[in-house]
């Protein structure tokens, strides 16, 4: 087996020019700046439409919870077995309706 060196030629040139980076190494030019309150004192709102929003209104929910009768819980999709192996754990899924909404405890 014989090994040849290899014979190509390395560019040694720089990739970038010379004096590409010679405005990074002056010293910066200084600008003025306008120091202003940090306080926006302007009003998106006029006092007329905060006032209307602080006179409230009830909510459209509040109302329909009161109108509604009050329903039995009813189970609309029941638990289904699950096969599974001792100590792993396993989520049931169930599907209950009722007025007020029912709460389901472990």
């Amino acid at each position: 087996m014989t090994v040849r060196q290899d014979t190509t030629s390395i560019d040694r040139t720089a990739f970038v020019a010379p004096d590409a980076f010679r405005s990074l190494e002056t010293a910066p030019t200084l600008r003025t700046v306008m120091v202003e309150s940090g306080v926006d004192t302007n009003s998106f709102l006029t006092p007329d439409v905060l006032r209307a929003l602080d006179q409230g209104k009830p909510k459209p929910t509040d109302i329909q919870e009161k109108e509604q009768p009050r329903t039995a819980p009813k189970v609309i999709v029941p638990l289904q077995p699950v096969k599974c192996n001792e100590g792993q754990p396993i989520n049931f899924t169930a599907k209950i309706e009722g007025t007020p909404t029912p709460t389901v405890s472990e």
